[in-house]
């Protein structure tokens, strides 16, 4: 789910993705249109925007291996 100007937008878009064996990057680029997602466009009279704007987000985590469960007997 995305957030903009309080609406919520289901969206997919492709991810690349780099692990290792302690940490993640994922890098995304998706296009917002203003309109078609019911926005205003920005432009004024001194200033002219495209009717969309480009998305780029890069995200980064660590890798938590799961504790191992030990059972009593």
């Amino acid at each position: 789910m995305f957030n903009i100007h309080g609406v919520d937008r289901e969206i997919t878009v492709p991810a690349e993705v780099e692990m290792s064996e302690d940490h993640w990057i994922a890098k995304v680029h998706f296009t917002v249109p203003y309109a078609k997602w019911g926005m205003k466009n920005p432009s004024t009279l001194f200033l002219r925007v495209n009717d969309s704007v480009e998305i780029d987000l890069q995200a980064s985590g660590e890798v938590v291996k799961p504790a191992v469960a030990i059972s009593a007997q």
